[in-house]
Parts: C-alpha cells; sequence; structure tokens
C-alpha cells in the first residue's frame, strides 16, 4: 500500500463558475460513462439498503450529481436490494444541461433544475441524501456544514469517493484522457459540444486529467470523514465510515454514512468479506 499524501485545498476547474457550461458537462458526463461503465459503488449497495430501511426512505436526494453518476445501474439495483421502489432527485450546484431530461437514467429519477447548494438543502427536498464523488471539493468548514444540515433536517446521508490522496491513485489518473478519448463516441445521449471540446479544441480530456490529480489530492480518509462527523454535533446519529475494495473494478471506495439513530450506544459488526477496514461505528 503507498503512503498517504497529505490533503491539500486546491481547485478544480469544474468549481469555477466561468467555466464554460459545454465543458463542465462535458466532464460529468465522463463520469457517468466511466461509472456506468465500472460500478464501483456497488460495493456500498447492501450498507445502503440497510441505512434506507433503518430510516423508511422512499427518495434519495443526489447532490451533485452532475450527469447522473452512478445512478444509471445503481438505482435499480438498490430498489432490488430493498425490495421496494425507490424515487430519486438529482441536484446540483451547476445543474447539467440535461437537467430538465434525465431519462437516459431511467424511470423514477427526476433533476431538480435550479442550483441546490448541498450545505444549505432546500426543506422541500426532503429525501435520503447521498453524495459521489462530489466530497471532495469541500473545504473541511463546508464539508462539516453539509453534514450538520443533514442532521438538523433529520435525513440520512452517505458519502462516498473513489479517489485516494495515495500516489498509485495519482498515477492511475494518466489514463484518464485517453479513455475520454476513446469513450466519447459511445457516450449517450450525443453531444456535439461535447465532441468538439474532446476532438477539435481537447479541452476536455486536458481539463478531466488535471482535475482527477486534483480531486486526488483533496480527497478525505474515512478517518477524516467521521472526525468531521463527530464535529457536525450529531448527536442521536449512528456514523460508520469506512474503505472498501469494489471487487468488480479497479477502484477502492471510501465511505462515511449516516443516519438518525433508533437506539443508543455503541453497536459492533463483522467486518463483511469484501470490506479492507472498518475505522469507526457508533453514535455520535
Amino acid at each position: 500500500m503507498s503512503p498517504r499524501i497529505p490533503r491539500l485545498q486546491l481547485l478544480e476547474f469544474e468549481d469555477l463558475a466561468w467555466c464554460p457550461q459545454a465543458v463542465r458537462d462535458g466532464l460529468t458526463d465522463y463520469l457517468e460513462f466511466v461509472l456506468g461503465s465500472f460500478a464501483p459503488y456497488h460495493a456500498l449497495i447492501p450498507r445502503m439498503a440497510a441505512a434506507l430501511d433503518a430510516t423508511s426512505a422512499t427518495c434519495i436526494v443526489d447532490l451533485g450529481a452532475g450527469a447522473g453518476g452512478p445512478w444509471r445501474r445503481l438505482l435499480p439495483e438498490i430498489c432490488r436490494h430493498t425490495g421496494k421502489p425507490l424515487s430519486l432527485l438529482l441536484t446540483d450546484l451547476y445543474p447539467h444541461a440535461s437537467a430538465s431530461c434525465p431519462a437516459h437514467l431511467g424511470m423514477g429519477v427526476s433533476y431538480w433544475r435550479d442550483p441546490v447548494d448541498a450545505r444549505r438543502v432546500p426543506e422541500a427536498l426532503a429525501g435520503f441524501r447521498t453524495q459521489f464523488g462530489a466530497f471532495h471539493h469541500l473545504a473541511p468548514a463546508d464539508a462539516r456544514r453539509v453534514l450538520e444540515d443533514a442532521v438538523r433536517s433529520r435525513q440520512g446521508i452517505v458519502i462516498a469517493e473513489i479517489t485516494e490522496r495515495r500516489l498509485v491513485a495519482i498515477l492511475r489518473m494518466a489514463v484518464v484522457p485517453f479513455a475520454i478519448l476513446l469513450g466519447a463516441p459511445f457516450m449517450r445521449p450525443i453531444r456535439w459540444e461535447r465532441l468538439f471540446w474532446t476532438y477539435l479544441l481537447p479541452v476536455i480530456p486536458a481539463v478531466a486529467l488535471l482535475d482527477a490529480v486534483v480531486s486526488c489530492l483533496r480527497t478525505y480518509t474515512a478517518e477524516e470523514l467521521l472526525g468531521l462527523a463527530r464535529e457536525a454535533g450529531a448527536n442521536g446519529y449512528e456514523w460508520e465510515a469506512g474503505r472498501e475494495r469494489s471487487p468488480d473494478s479497479p477502484f477502492t471506495i471510501t465511505w462515511l454514512i449516516g443516519y438518525p439513530s433508533r437506539r443508543t450506544g455503541v453497536s459492533s459488526r463483522r467486518a463483511s468479506p469484501g470490506e479492507e477496514r472498518r475505522v469507526a461505528q457508533g453514535v455520535a
């Protein structure tokens, strides 16, 4: 295992308000394509299903959704695992161009057209919150506010990342530009703007590489995620955090799950076979 690098709060190109929408959408289209192809977050389905059952939630509100992230394949599997239909509402601070029509993601999926700040989710958007591959964009104070807002609203929340602050993870990002150049013709729906910024002016591959490296350098560890949860003043909440290998993809997932507790005290469970390490579990 390669040594961990200190966290750096750098900026990604897509964080900038002046980033062209066509470029930002192209970056999130690529992420949706990769996550749909490799399905790395499927390793979290049993934990997510248990948290959804514990909260009796029937609606998921995804924060920082981009083009839909992993949901094209993830939502049907979670519904199958829970044995009940779930609706999904996608939100983003910079809504995708297809916000009004996420039909490619399947039934039961809608996209909130207005910008949504994950630190201050409107009360009207009630549901179990998720954030896939977006939490690292936030500085510690803002990340804490995201968790505080979920606790204040008494909503469950799942944070999950496939990037890591390890040299091997950063070196792996060298394939990103080539993956975009090879995969762009197969991304659906086809967008001429995306093809222009990929092939005629290859801004998307170049920016994707830079942002991927920065994403690794900004990603929180499981211990840091749990520390943020405790600092959020999450009384009466159950929190778990850990790092888990995805059996069918090259990614390792770092995750945090929290939801209102129905009891007090600390529980313990044995680690599942696919899990590398559980750092903590209990009521904060």
